[in-house]
């Protein structure tokens, strides 16, 4: 009877991994990182939402772009160059919940050296980079890592 109940638990689990056309669907097993546009202004604020699908709590610090858990980067020639910076390196580290979407908003103002509301997005080609890991080890800072769709700005 073993191995008829785990049979059947993973044919269930099979079906209710059918593909969500809702962007705001968390996937089930995946940590994914969604857009809320694909192509964004100069002084637009780009939000993109965590979503975390495992079973698990992941972990992540918030000290990567204008102090979010995300780290935007901009493609020059074939390399991406990480934009925007933290000046706190006080590592804390925030825990994710399993199936939790975390909404993080990146602004041009904050990611200038200094901030003035005239500051504007480098125009180009850009992702979002996420780094997790899957327990609360402030030193492993990259752990695993996912990336957005790539996107515009311009």
């Amino acid at each position: 009877s073993h191995t008829n109940s785990s049979g059947n638990s993973s044919s269930a689990s099979k079906g209710s991994n059918t593909p969500q056309s809702n962007s705001g669907t968390v996937k089930p097993e995946q940590v994914m990182l969604v857009l809320d546009k694909s192509h964004y202004v100069v002084n637009e604020v780009i939000s993109v939402t965590i979503t975390n699908g495992l079973s698990t709590s992941i972990f992540a610090s918030p000290y990567y772009t204008n102090c979010t858990l995300v780290q935007l980067e901009w493609k020059y020639n074939a390399t991406w160059l990480p934009r925007g910076r933290c000046p706190s390196t006080a590592a804390h580290v925030i825990a994710l919940k399993p199936g939790s979407t975390t909404l993080q908003q990146l602004s041009p103002a904050s990611s200038a050296p200094r901030p003035t509301q005239a500051a504007t997005w480098q125009p180009g080609i850009y992702r979002i980079s996420f780094f997790y890991n899957m327990k609360p080890d402030e030193q492993n800072t990259q752990g695993i890592s996912v990336q957005s769709e790539t996107f515009t700005i311009g």
